[in-house]
């Protein structure tokens, strides 16, 4: 029993092993999310301008009322992913399929759920980190939206991810694990005697 046991050791750790790989984050390269660059929509294509007059100042991006910036992203797997972003003032972020958008006419939003809907929102002054998530297709192209209301949004920050599971995940993973290999060997064991 113990010969058996050690042969299928190997088996497990591997298992274990590619079931915690593919638990991890899969992270959303976006060009410039800190707003570093000297301006908008620079050669390595970057943020867009939807419209109006939107200012990098300081490392952030100002958006008055009537400016709007938006990005094109792509999901490799699909998953609940989160879009979170640092904030102060008021403004709306948006998110859009790619397909759905036609010359900066966007459409119709995708669904989104957290702190933060399609909704025009007042952050305050101080800037805070928002975030909302969408459930996210692979192979799908996505456009993220930003644009400033009343007396205009300042953004940083801006990330995209898909939620790491929590230890305790992992946890109740192996204890089902544990608990399937208990019932194969006590069925085993009935057959026997049986």
């Amino acid at each position: 029993m113990t010969t058996r046991f050690l042969k299928r050791l190997p088996l497990a750790a591997a298992l274990l092993t590619a079931l915690a790989g593919a638990a991890q984050a899969q992270s959303i390269s976006l060009l410039d999310p800190t707003f570093s660059a000297s301006d908008l929509g620079y050669v390595n294509g970057s943020w867009s301008i939807g419209s109006g007059t939107p200012e990098l100042v300081g490392g952030l991006l100002d958006l008055d009322a009537g400016d709007s910036v938006y990005q094109s992203f792509s999901v490799l797997s699909t998953a609940v992913y989160q879009i979170s972003f640092t904030v102060a003032g008021e403004g709306r972020s948006r998110l859009f399929l790619s397909s759905d958008v036609g010359l900066s006419n966007f459409t119709s939003p995708v669904a989104t759920s957290g702190t933060v809907l399609n909704e025009v929102t007042d952050w305050g002054s101080t800037p805070v980190t928002a975030s909302y998530n969408f459930n996210g297709v692979a192979g799908t192209s996505y456009h993220l939206y930003f644009s400033g209301f009343g007396s205009g949004v300042t953004l940083d920050n801006v990330a995209i991810s898909a939620p790491v599971p929590e230890p305790e995940t992992y946890a109740m993973m192996l204890a089902g694990l544990g608990a399937l290999g208990f019932m194969s060997r006590r069925r085993k064991g009935a057959a026997r005697l049986g």
